[in-house]
């Protein structure tokens, strides 16, 4: 399925958001739109003062047109404006069939192709009215072509300050293409990687200083320091690490650089004692902080002889096992 929430204009005022999903994996659905809002009802058939070879009332019409065969429909497209309308009506698509034979599953096939490779195109044109685009997804969008197209065609009025991108194999030059179009105004970088490589590498680092939030997911633990803080980054506030490995020998040099984070998810990546005491130690200002589950084996007396959770003293929301909690009991600590 193809879905592209977009009939041509933008509002003035407010973000404008595109969330642009493609799966070529999914029997595509090809559905006609109109200039304006793509739909037709009885009331909105003939709302111009066009002739018309019928007086008959529009109800009647679509009743008579109700008993037509999908190809005689197709066929009543072609004899006037008003009776296309008629034809693209709700009533009458709802009606329409599509029946898969040894006949003509080959033409299907072939006019399903057709019309996927027609799609770059159409996407490219879209994309470069969108001057208002302020949020844009694609990280479901398993075709990288289409992706590249996206970004390739963004207008240079537009001022987008969030973008969500799924980066596979092979795809490094999409993050290449995101800090050349959107660097400037970018606020907000959402990361998924499948291999990061190098070169991925040296493009985080060029952002690195400009998004006070980034979100990364399939990071590997030897890329922190040069992806996120090759130096002291007092602009990110906000972090996200998913599905990491062992972090540890680099993470403690990591928050050193970021002091001005108050916002720490490392949900599903392994943490251990000395991360975690790390955090308490140097994050004094988190507000969300959102941990998985310690993985460590010094055990609860390390953790009492290390910073614990009592510095946080500005934090409001607390996602983690218990040990920090256990810590306060056992030295009898109010947070």
């Amino acid at each position: 399925m193809f879905y592209l929430p977009f009939n041509g204009s933008l509002p003035d005022t407010g973000p404008a958001i595109m969330d642009f999903w493609f799966d070529a994996a999914v029997p595509l659905r090809l559905t006609t739109l109109l200039p304006d809002d793509g739909i037709v009802t009885s009331s909105s058939i003939r709302s111009d003062n066009s002739t018309k070879l019928s007086a008959l009332p529009t109800e009647m019409e679509l009743k008579i047109f109700s008993n037509l065969t999908h190809g005689d429909i197709l066929q009543v497209r072609l004899v006037c404006k008003d009776w296309l309308q008629l034809a693209r009506s709700n009533e009458l698509e709802r009606k329409s069939k599509l029946i898969i034979s040894k006949q003509n599953l080959e033409d299907i096939c072939h006019h399903t192709k057709r019309q996927v490779l027609k799609l770059p195109s159409r996407v490219k044109e879209t994309f470069k009215e969108l001057n208002q685009l302020e949020i844009l997804n694609i990280t479901n969008n398993n075709r990288q072509e289409l992706k590249r197209v996206i970004l390739e065609n963004l207008p240079k009025e537009a001022r987008l300050n969030t973008i969500h991108l799924c980066i596979r194999d092979g795809e490094e030059d999409l993050l290449e293409l995101v800090v050349q179009k959107c660097s400037s105004s970018l606020e907000s970088l959402n990361l998924k990687f499948d291999n990061l490589t190098k070169r991925s590498v040296k493009q985080l680092n060029f952002m690195s200083g400009k998004v006070s939030r980034l979100a990364l997911t399939g990071l590997g633990a030897h890329d922190l320091l040069h992806s996120i803080a090759p130096k002291t980054n007092k602009i990110l506030t906000d972090m996200t690490l998913h599905d990491l490995d062992a972090i540890e020998e680099s993470f403690s040099t990591l928050i050193q650089r970021l002091p001005n984070l108050i916002k720490l998810d490392l949900q599903f990546t392994e943490i251990t004692d000395e991360v975690m005491g790390s955090i308490f130690h140097r994050l004094t200002q988190l507000r969300p902080l959102l941990l998985d589950t310690c993985k460590g084996e010094t055990g609860i007396k390390y953790l009492c002889s290390k910073s614990n959770i009592s510095r946080l003293k500005q934090l409001q929301t607390l996602c983690s096992c218990f040990c920090p909690i256990k810590v306060l009991q056992i030295l009898n600590l109010k947070n």
